[in-house]
């Protein structure tokens, strides 16, 4: 399940939510002023990527000697 960032549209607090993407859209209340929050589109530093073909060494290229 991935993190979303929301935004409250009274406030303007952030806050993030763990939640199944078929939930991403459900709407969600600001935790100080029960506004409601809108989710924010924002990039992802750290995504691990599963399954075959994706292994450390697939790219890594041999020392020449």
């Amino acid at each position: 399940m991935p993190t979303y960032e929301f935004t409250c549209e009274k406030c303007g607090h952030t806050d993030e939510d763990f939640r199944a993407i078929s939930k991403r859209d459900e709407p969600m209340k600001c935790s100080k002023c029960k506004g409601l929050m809108t989710r924010l589109i924002s990039a992802t530093k750290n995504y691990i990527l599963k399954g075959e073909g994706f292994y450390e060494t697939t790219y890594k290229k041999d020392k020449e000697e």
